[in-house]
C-alpha cells in the first residue's frame, strides 16, 4: 500500500515537473521571439495599458539616435499617425508613445525613466508633442496609470512625489524581485500576440486582409485604440463632458 501510494506521488510530482519544464520552455521561446520582433520591427503590446511599453528595454535600448517619439495624451496617440511620419522622414523611425490619461508630469517621468533605465542612447532624437489643456493641467491629478505601472512592475524604480512633481527613486532588492516576477507572470501573453501581429502587418498586404484579420491586427499590432470604432454622437460627447465623474468634466471646468 505504501509503495503504491509512493509511486502515485512520484508520478504526480513528475507530471507537474514536466508541465513546468514545458511551460518554461515555451515561455522562454515566446519571450525570445517577442524580443527579436521588438528590436527589429518595433511592437505595440498592451493596447489598453499603453503606459507599460515604457518598461520594455527592447522597445527603447539603442533606438534613440534615429527615433521620432510622438508623446502626449490619448488624443496624440490617435491623431498623430506614426506611418505618415515614417513616410515624411525616411531616415528616421517613428514610435507612437502617446499614453491613455497621460499628463505633462507623465511625459517628464517617461523621459527620465527612458534615460535612467534604458540608457542615454535610448533618448529620442526628436520629440513630437501633442498638447491638450487637460494634458498641460495634469488632470487627473495624483496617481496616474504610468506611476502605478512603474511602482508595480519596474524592477529598478518606484515613483516618489516631491515639490517639483513625481520622480524616480530606487527600489529595494525584495521589491525589485517581486516587480520583475509580476511582470513576467501576468503581462507577457499580450506581448507575444503583439509580436505576431507586428510581423503580420508587414507580411500581409491590406487588400488581402479579411475584416476579422484587420480587426485582430488593429487590436494587437497597432497603437491606435479607436480608429475602427464608430464616431461618438454629439449628444454622447456632451453627456460625457457634463458627467461629474468624468475627467473631461474637470478639464472643461
Amino acid at each position: 500500500m505504501f509503495t503504491r501510494d509512493s509511486r502515485k506521488l512520484r508520478a504526480v510530482a513528475g507530471g507537474l515537473l514536466a508541465a513546468l519544464l514545458v511551460y518554461g520552455g515555451v515561455s522562454a521561446a515566446a519571450l525570445g521571439l517577442a524580443g527579436a520582433v521588438e528590436v527589429r520591427y518595433g511592437s505595440y503590446p498592451w493596447q489598453n495599458e499603453d503606459w507599460l511599453r515604457v518598461l520594455l528595454p527592447t522597445l527603447w535600448v539603442g533606438h534613440g539616435q534615429n527615433r521620432i517619439l510622438i508623446a502626449g495624451p490619448s488624443e496624440a496617440r490617435e491623431d498623430l499617425l506614426y506611418e505618415l511620419f515614417d513616410e515624411s522622414f525616411p531616415g528616421l523611425r517613428t514610435f507612437q508613445g502617446g499614453q491613455s490619461q497621460g499628463t505633462f508630469e507623465d511625459l517628464a517621468l517617461t523621459l527620465e525613466y527612458v534615460e535612467r533605465v534604458h540608457g542615454r542612447p535610448a533618448v529620442p532624437h526628436t520629440l513630437v508633442l501633442g498638447v491638450t489643456p487637460r494634458f498641460v493641467a495634469n488632470i487627473p491629478r495624483g496617481r496616474s496609470p504610468l506611476v502605478a505601472a512603474i511602482d508595480k512592475y519596474s524592477p529598478q524604480f518606484r515613483v516618489q512625489n516631491g515639490p517639483d512633481g513625481p520622480h524616480l527613486a530606487d527600489k529595494g532588492l525584495l521589491d525589485a524581485v517581486q516587480a520583475r516576477t509580476r511582470f513576467l507572470l501576468f503581462k507577457q501573453p499580450s506581448r507575444y500576440l503583439s509580436a505576431v501581429a507586428s510581423v503580420g502587418r508587414r507580411a500581409l498586404p491590406e487588400d488581402r486582409r479579411s475584416t476579422w484579420i484587420a480587426r485582430w491586427l488593429q487590436i494587437y499590432g497597432s497603437p491606435y485604440k479607436f480608429h475602427l470604432l464608430p464616431r461618438m454622437s454629439p449628444e454622447g460627447i456632451r453627456a460625457w463632458m457634463s458627467r461629474p465623474t468624468s475627467l473631461w468634466y474637470a478639464a472643461h471646468q
